[in-house]
This record gives structure tokens, sequence and C-alpha cells, in this order.
């Protein structure tokens, strides 16, 4: 099926704008497989701005990878579709470690981001393809907005500390924050231990205009004790709904 797709894309490129609204590529942890050109073919047809991609899928099946084991080609290709589909509104990442600094700053908008062992790599790992060139008025240089989150308590403790550096009228780069938590509307999280609730903690701070919060897969000894961290936190915000999902036995 997959020769048969790349045949029809040589044929015709254009092809590939009909390649959606959901496009996943599913990686075996295999360098044979990590580097197969395939990936990249598929990827630099359903990129540009007539591609109807809606909502991209990257996953490394078996052991975790990181962005840096895909080969130079097949990074390039999937970033050009990250940068270059103007209707990708999800962006779901399995078993892939990213360079958030960098990985983030290519959209000022994503709808919703899916992590799920998903663990930032390196924050310095350059993209294969350097970012377009902008003003720092330009909204290239603002921190992306994302509509929701979906990962654990780890990932997003890590996406509140993914900084990327912008330069100012001297010429020197000022840290600024890779994520907009203040326009965060929804999270869904799961949480294990009570450790896991101060990394929660420091999410909901930063996640002023929050409107939906849903916690799942708890194991926690005292399940009132987590309640009662994640109230505390909330106090300077209004959530209007809280969804608590407890295991089947607690």
């Amino acid at each position: 099926m997959i020769s048969t797709l790349i045949g029809l894309l040589e044929v015709n490129p254009r092809f590939g704008a009909c390649l959606g609204p959901d496009v996943r590529f599913h990686f075996n942890c295999n360098p044979q497989f990590l580097s197969d050109p395939r990936a990249a073919k598929i990827a630099r047809c359903c990129s540009g701005m007539d591609s109807g991609v809606v909502s991209l899928t990257i996953r490394v099946v078996g052991n975790r990878g990181t962005w840096a084991d895909l080969s130079e080609e097949n990074r390039e290709a999937l970033e050009d579709v990250i940068v270059h589909s103007p209707r990708l509104q999800t962006l779901k990442l399995v078993a892939m470690g990213v360079p958030w600094a960098a990985f983030l700053r290519s959209r000022p908008f994503l709808e919703s981001l899916v992590l799920q062992d998903a663990c930032p790599s390196t924050s310095t790992l350059p993209w294969s393809v350097p970012l377009p060139a902008v003003k720092p008025s330009d909204a290239g240089w603002k921190p992306i907005r994302i509509g929701c989150i979906t990962a654990s308590t780890v990932e997003l403790d890590s996406l509140t500390e993914a900084i990327f550096c912008t330069p100012d009228v001297d010429g020197r780069d000022i840290p600024s924050f890779a994520i907009d938590f203040g326009h965060l509307r929804g999270i869904e999280t799961s949480c294990h231990n009570n450790e896991a609730t101060k990394d929660l903690r420091q999410v909901l701070h930063r996640a002023s205009k929050l409107e939906e919060l849903t916690l799942r897969t708890f194991s926690c000894k005292s399940f009132a004790l987590i309640i009662m961290s994640i109230l505390r936190a909330l106090t300077s915000h209004f959530i209007p709904l809280l969804q608590i999902k407890k295991p089947k036995n607690p």
C-alpha cells in the first residue's frame, strides 16, 4: 500500500494535498525504519499552502525515540509539514522526544497538543530546516498559543520550562517562554502519586484562563490529599468544569 501511494505521488505530487485531514507517521524504533526515505516522500507531498492536513501524528513504535533519531531527510520533510500546513490544528507526539524550544517556535497557534511519553530532548538541538526569518514584532516571535493539552504531569512541567531566545534591538538574545499558558483553555493529564501534583500546580498557576481540567488514572494513597493540593493551586482562578476520573479499584 505504501509503495502504491508513493507511485501515485510521483505521478502527481499535488495528490498529497488530498492526504488528510488526519495524517499519521508510525516509525519502528530501528535505524532502518527511522531513515526510510518513503516517509520523506509522503511528507513532502502533504505539506505546503494547499495542504489538507488538520491533524498530524508522529509515533515511534517500540522503544522511545528522539527527533535526532530520524534521518535528516525525514526530519526536514516532517518539519515542513508542521511549519507550512496552514490548516494544521492538532499535533500528536507518541514516544518521540523533541526539542520544544525549536519545535513549538514554528507556529503561532495549535488547537490541540497531545503528548504520550514525549518528554523533551535537548532544548538546543536545531531544526534541519531553518525557520523563516522574522522581525521581533512579528507573530513568529510570540509564544505559541494552544487551546488544549493532553500530557502527563512531567511533560506539562517540561512545557512550562520550554524557552526560545529572541534578539533585542542590540542583537542580544533574550529568553522567552515557548508556550503562552495564559491562553490555554483545557488540560487533560494523569497523576499517579502525590509528587505529581507539584508539577501540575505550576502549570495551573500559569493557566489563568483554564476552562476544563480532566484528571485520570489515579493511584494515590490519599485521593483527598491530591484534590486539596490542586484546589490550593486554583485559588486565583475559576474553572467552571472540573472532571475527576478515579480508577475502578482505587
